[in-house]
């Protein structure tokens, strides 16, 4: 199993420092949901689920050993960005979106419950405050996962959804509304609050 470790570097959109990197080999798998039978539960895990569980925490075991200076207290809010790669052998797909079962949260879902039961987040998962999510196709013997933990520094207007109520001018929007615009609803234009 290979695995990449890069520790003090900019987080790759640049919103704080990264304690980690990580790669997974193997097809990524998404989290089981347990059956209800006769109101006893049944674990549905099958073995290519356990065998993706097994690899995400050997790597994030190895890398966890990696980090020389430690995790930030747990009250420091962490990022967690997670790419996965399924293998196809159709090589029109490589490098394109995967659109397909599984869903993208249920496989983030087994990669944060394997980091927090091997003890990355110092705790629990709910430290995660942010983070991105993406499946891409891959040509076969390419599949897996890179997972980037970092400081979240990205913040956020503490009034939420009231943030952009007063604003007259574009240049006026808070910078995470300016680095990811809305496509829809009542923040969209952005462009439209100059012509005001």
């Amino acid at each position: 199993m290979k695995k990449q470790i890069t520790l003090s570097e900019e987080c790759s959109d640049g919103t704080g420092e990264l304690l980690v990197r990580l790669s997974v080999r193997g097809e990524p798998k998404s989290q089981p949901r347990p059956r209800f039978v006769g109101g006893r539960v049944i674990s549905n895990t099958s073995p290519a689920v356990s065998s993706w569980q097994a690899a995400v925490r050997r790597a994030v075991s190895e890398a966890l050993c990696a980090i020389e200076r430690g995790l930030p207290d747990k009250a420091t809010a962490l990022r967690v960005d997670v790419t996965f790669f399924f293998p196809t052998k159709v090589s029109a797909r490589w490098g394109k979106p995967h659109t397909q079962k599984p869903d993208r949260d249920n496989c983030d879902k087994l990669i944060l419950d394997e980091c927090t039961k091997v003890g990355l987040f110092g705790g629990d998962d709910c430290r995660v405050s942010a983070g991105m999510i993406r499946k891409y196709w891959c040509r076969p013997g390419g599949e897996g996962a890179v997972v980037e933990v970092s400081i979240d520094a990205s913040g956020a207007p503490w009034e939420g959804l009231d943030s952009t109520s007063s604003m007259t001018t574009a240049d006026e929007a808070p910078e995470w509304v300016k680095r990811n615009p809305p496509r829809s609803g009542s923040l969209a234009c952005l462009n439209g609050l100059n012509r005001r």
